[in-house]
């Protein structure tokens, strides 16, 4: 079943579309978001499974160094305590491939 139509999230379904082996990481703790995450990019080849993980933590990110060609960050900046910016920065650095780009 497709999700219903969201103008915002289409644009962020046709931007992820557009970068090749995409590697969407999730945060902050949020199990129950990880149904709407998937719902949204299921149909997407290049964007893996959503991560759940902790920005503020990012040595905990099961992900492997420079192994994303983007990462992509909402609602997080603005809401969360200045420990999951520096680690979501941080984290982007690690992760990141060469060239790669952090979204926010």
């Amino acid at each position: 079943m497709a999700p219903p139509h969201h103008p915002a999230k289409g644009r962020l379904r046709a931007s992820l579309a557009a970068i090749p082996a995409s590697h969407l990481l999730v945060g902050p703790l949020a199990p129950p978001h990880l149904c709407s995450i998937r719902a949204w990019t299921h149909e997407l080849p290049n964007v893996r499974p959503p991560l759940l993980l902790d920005a503020s933590r990012p040595a905990s990110w099961q992900v492997a160094a420079g192994t994303c060609r983007a990462v992509f960050a909402a609602n997080l900046t603005h809401i969360s305590p200045w420990a999951a910016t520096e680690g979501l920065v941080g984290g982007a650095g690690r992760v990141l491939a060469h060239g790669g780009e952090l979204f926010m």
